[in-house]
C-alpha cells in the first residue's frame, strides 16, 4: 500500500521548497510505498479518493495529476508570503494616463515559475525539421481545441485517428464520427473547417510569411493576423498556439483562463477580467504585452514561457508531434 500521509506531507514540503510548485513522479513516490510501483496509482484513485482526503488536510494548496497519471503535483495557492502593502496591482496613472506595470507583481511571478520545468519543450524553427503532414496535423489540432478539453486534445493527438483526419478522400460523416469520439466541441461546425483545411497548401502560406517569425511582437502580430484570415476557425488564441507548436514564434502569447488565472493570481491582471475578455483584441494585446514583459525578465521567449505556466497550472501531458 501506499503511504499516503508520507507521499503528500513530502510534495507539499517540495513544493514549498521550490517556489510554490513541485512534480512528484511516480517513480520517486515508490520510496513511500512497499511492493510493485503502479499499485493504487490509478486516476480515478487519485482524483476520487486520495487527493479530495488531503485536499482538505491541507487547504492552502492544490493538487492534481499530469502527465497521463505519472505526475501527482502540487501548487500552493496563496503563492510566497507577503506583507500587507507588498501586493501592487495593474493600475492607471491618472496624470499620464498611461498604464504603469508595477515591479513587485513581476517579481512574485518570475519566483513562482523560474525553476518549473515545462513537460513540453519549445523549439524555435520547428516548422522546417518536421514534416507538412506534421504541419496539418498541428493545424488540424488547433482548428479542434476551441472550447474543447486538453485531455481530450491529447487523446486525438496521440491516436491513428488523426491520421486519417489527413485523407483528402475522408468523407465528412467520417470527419464527424472521428471528432464526436474525442468529444471535440462543435464537432458539426469544426468537422468543416478541417475538410477546408485538408485542401489548403498551410506550408506556402508559413514560407510566405517567414520574414516575420522572431523579428518583433508587432511583425509577429502581422503573421497571425495572416494566419487568422487564411484558416477558418483561427482565432487570436488557437493561431498564436498553432504557431508556437510549429515553432514560428517567439512573442505570441497563448492565452486562456490558465494564463489569465496565473496573471490574476499574481496580481499582474484585474481579477475582474474573465475569460471571454480574451477575445477582445485590445485585452489580448494588453496581456500579451505583459507576458512579453515577464518573459524579458525570465531571459526567455514568451513561447517558452507559455509552456512553464502551463506545467505549472497542471497542463495534461506533452505533446506528441
Amino acid at each position: 500500500m501506499w503511504n499516503w500521509d508520507e507521499v503528500f506531507k513530502y510534495l507539499v514540503d517540495m513544493c514549498n521548497k521550490h517556489s510554490g510548485y513541485y512534480r512528484l513522479s511516480i517513480g520517486e513516490g515508490a520510496k513511500f510505498k512497499d511492493g510493485p510501483v503502479g499499485e493504487g496509482w490509478g486516476e480515478y484513485n487519485l482524483r476520487c479518493k486520495v487527493i479530495p482526503r488531503y485536499q482538505s488536510r491541507y487547504p492552502d494548496y492544490e493538487f492534481g495529476i499530469s502527465g497521463h497519471r505519472k505526475y501527482l503535483w502540487c501548487k500552493r495557492r496563496k503563492g510566497i508570503s507577503l506583507n500587507s502593502g507588498d501586493i501592487e496591482s495593474f493600475t492607471e496613472e491618472k496624470h499620464t494616463g498611461s498604464a504603469k506595470l508595477l515591479k513587485k507583481p513581476y517579481d512574485w511571478a518570475v519566483n513562482l515559475i523560474k525553476n518549473i520545468e515545462p513537460q513540453s519543450v519549445f523549439e524555435f524553427k520547428k516548422w522546417k525539421r518536421i514534416s507538412g503532414s506534421s504541419i496539418k496535423k498541428i493545424a488540424v489540432l488547433r482548428v479542434c481545441s476551441a472550447g474543447t478539453r486538453v485531455i481530450n486534445l491529447r487523446n486525438l493527438e496521440y491516436s491513428l485517428d488523426i491520421d486519417k483526419l489527413l485523407l483528402n478522400e475522408i468523407s465528412d460523416d467520417e470527419i464527424l464520427e472521428i471528432l464526436r469520439k474525442y468529444k471535440i466541441r462543435f464537432p458539426n461546425q469544426k468537422a468543416k473547417r478541417i475538410k477546408c483545411l485538408l485542401s489548403f497548401n498551410v506550408i506556402s502560406l508559413i514560407q510566405d510569411i517567414e520574414k516575420l517569425s522572431g523579428a518583433s511582437l508587432s511583425q509577429e502580430r502581422r503573421a497571425r493576423e495572416h494566419i487568422m484570415a487564411a484558416i477558418n476557425g483561427m482565432g487570436l488564441k488557437t493561431a498564436s498556439d498553432f504557431l508556437k507548436d510549429i515553432g514560428f514564434s517567439r512573442y505570441l502569447a497563448v492565452l486562456d483562463s490558465r494564463n489569465l488565472r496565473f496573471l490574476q493570481n499574481v496580481n499582474l491582471v484585474s481579477r475582474h477580467l474573465k475569460p471571454k475578455q480574451l477575445s477582445k483584441r485590445k485585452i489580448y494585446y494588453e496581456l500579451e504585452d505583459i507576458e512579453n514583459e515577464l518573459a524579458r525578465r525570465l531571459g526567455i521567449t514568451v513561447s517558452e514561457l507559455d509552456e512553464k505556466i502551463m506545467t505549472y497550472t497542471g497542463e495534461e501531458g506533452p505533446h506528441k508531434i
